[in-house]
Order: C-alpha cells, then structure tokens, then sequence
C-alpha cells in the first residue's frame, strides 16, 4: 500500500543480538573460503591460535578397551596427588585433561602411564597429529617384575641398570623403592613392540660371582599383525578385508607362525619361555599390594 511501512529482508542474526550468546562469548565469525582442487586451505594463523589454546592440554588414551569415563575420573582423582583441580573431557579415542596449576601438570607428564584394572592409560601433551601418532605407536610402557636382583644392585641406579636390557626404565612402585618386598622388583619400562622380550641374562659382578636376572611380564597388550594397531587381533581387524588374496595369505601366515611359536611356549594356560610367564589380564597370583 502507498504510504505503509517498507518490509526489510528477515536476519536471523537479529536473534543473536544482545543475548546471553553475546555474553558468554559463544559467537562465532564467518570467514571466506578459498578452495582448490577440492580442498580448502586453513589459514596458518587460525591454527597458531588453536595450538595455543590446546596446548594447556594434556592427553590420554588406553592401548586396548577403554574404562568408561566416570571411572576413569575416580581412579585418577586417587592417584594424582595435586594442589590444584582438573578437567576431563573426551571424545571416542582420547581423554582430554586440563589443569588448574602448571605444577600439576608437570607432575603428571614427568609421572607418565597410569595402571589401572589392568590396562594402561598413556598419558602425554597434546600436539595437532595426536590423534594420528596414536595409532603408530612404536614403544608401549609395560610392567616388569625382575627375580633374582642381588641385594647389592637393589638401588635405583642398579635397577634401571637391570631394567634397561628390557627396553627404558621410567619409574618403580612403592614397595620396591622402600625394600619392603624383596621378592620381585617391580618396574615400568618403555619397550620397543618390534622387538623381542628378554627372558632373563646374565650379569658379571666378580670373578666367581654370576648372577641370572629373570623377567616376568604381567600384562602385554594385543597387538594387530596386520594393521599393527593396539587393542585387537587380526581375526578382529577391517583392513585385513581390504587386501588381495594373496595379502591377506601372507598376513595370515605370519599370525599363524608367531601364534604357533606363543603356543609351543605354552603351559596350563601360562605362556612361559626359559624365565619367564606372561599371564593374561592382571594374572593370576598377582600382587594386590604391588599394583599401582
């Protein structure tokens, strides 16, 4: 009609306009997309930004099934003695960790894998690739219970000296470093998952004095011969159904061969080489006392 009110085109950001989204920061920027060849080119800065954001970050994830998120929680409650407090987020492979105190942090990146029920929760700073580092990983943290340490090698520089034939020695528990159980020492070390366990050696301490260390492996995680990812078997894996025949043959066989040697090795459940038992899970006979 001549004369009545002029329409104006309808905004949805009207709606968004001095609200709560305003103040609690939610808002967010459109930018211009630049594409080629089908891929659209992030612009570095953004990134740089992000980093510096995540970076505060901590990360952890288990190398076999996950612990679902409240126990989780629980369990690292108890076992991280800190000042301050904590934030646990997650997504459907890795726990995200946020920390009050830059103390804390530290504390818990210098105090590494954490044990619990049985498995293994890798913890380390998160970096932009860490969702692919993930799965390549090349050295795993183990337990390893070492017999037949003599008393005079039973310092901390004697035992990351026995336990460096398994691979890199991080820390001990408790009762080894306080000799309360002489037993065993117990210890955690980072090993190469291409190479082979040692069963036991021998050291040299004087002229008539040799002495055999034994290792025993209380848990070792499964590891995909095919895909060569943690957490499942070949018979469980989804690349496998992608390769040829013939590459699925050979995969196979190779399973088969090193399934055949584990089995040759095998006594009542237990797998043992000339020193040494790997139980599955905790193991039976497991300590309560010397978990950490």
């Amino acid at each position: 009609m001549p004369g009545g009110p002029t329409s104006q085109p309808f905004s949805w950001s009207l709606l968004f306009s001095n609200s709560r989204v305003a103040s609690l920061g939610t808002r967010l920027e459109q930018f211009d997309i630049s594409e080629v060849d089908g891929i659209i080119d992030v612009p570095l800065d953004l990134i740089m930004r992000s980093e510096i954001v995540w970076r505060e970050y901590l990360i952890g994830f288990f190398l076999e099934r996950r612990f679902s998120f409240p126990y989780v929680k629980f369990v690292l409650q108890q076992k991280w003695k800190m000042r301050g407090s904590f934030e646990m987020s997650a997504d459907q492979d890795l726990f995200y960790f946020k920390f009050s105190s830059k103390e804390d942090r530290k504390a818990v990146l210098d105090e590494g894998p954490v044990f619990m029920g049985g498995r293994c929760l890798v913890i380390g700073p998160w970096t932009q690739n860490v969702e692919l580092q993930m799965k390549s990983l090349n050295t795993i943290p183990i337990w390893v219970k070492m017999h037949g340490v003599p008393k005079v090698m039973w310092i901390d520089e004697g035992l990351g000296f026995i336990a460096s034939k398994v691979g890199k020695p991080h820390c001990q528990d408790r009762p080894t470093k306080e000799r309360r159980q002489l037993d065993y020492a117990r210890v955690c070390v980072e090993y190469k998952v291409n190479e082979t366990l040692p069963d036991s050696f021998d050291i040299w301490l004087s002229p008539n004095d040799v002495r055999r260390i034994s290792y025993e492996y209380p848990w070792i995680p499964k590891r995909c011969e095919c895909c060569h990812i943690f957490g499942h078997t070949i018979e469980k894996c989804s690349r496998i159904a992608h390769q040829n025949q013939g590459q699925r043959a050979a995969i196979m066989n190779r399973a088969d061969g090193n399934e055949r040697n584990k089995n040759r090795r095998t006594v009542m459940g237990l797998e043992r080489g000339n020193n040494t038992v790997i139980y599955d899970g905790n193991g039976p006979g497991e300590d309560m006392t010397r978990r950490i």
